[in-house]
């Protein structure tokens, strides 16, 4: 796996692209759409090998990480 690279609010167009995989990705657990919405979403790391995305969402108020896996089946579809 690659590191991971920071994508933050500074780069709005990608932010918004995470961001809505990540909603995309929690839109039947509302637990987790608690956690990003109380923690609030700092910046995203990213990477990316042939088989699979990583994307973890960073959250601020101590809330912690919430990490998405992106087959590159789902990926491609």
């Amino acid at each position: 796996m690659a590191k991971m690279k920071p994508i933050t609010r500074k780069d709005p167009e990608n932010f918004l692209i995470c961001c809505k995989a990540l909603a995309k990705a929690l839109i039947d657990d509302r637990d987790g759409i608690t956690q990003a919405l109380f923690g609030g979403i700092t910046h995203f790391n990213g990477s990316v090998n042939s088989n699979e995305t990583v994307l973890e969402a960073v959250l601020g108020k101590k809330c912690g990480k919430i990490t998405l896996t992106i087959s590159k089946e789902l990926n491609n579809g």
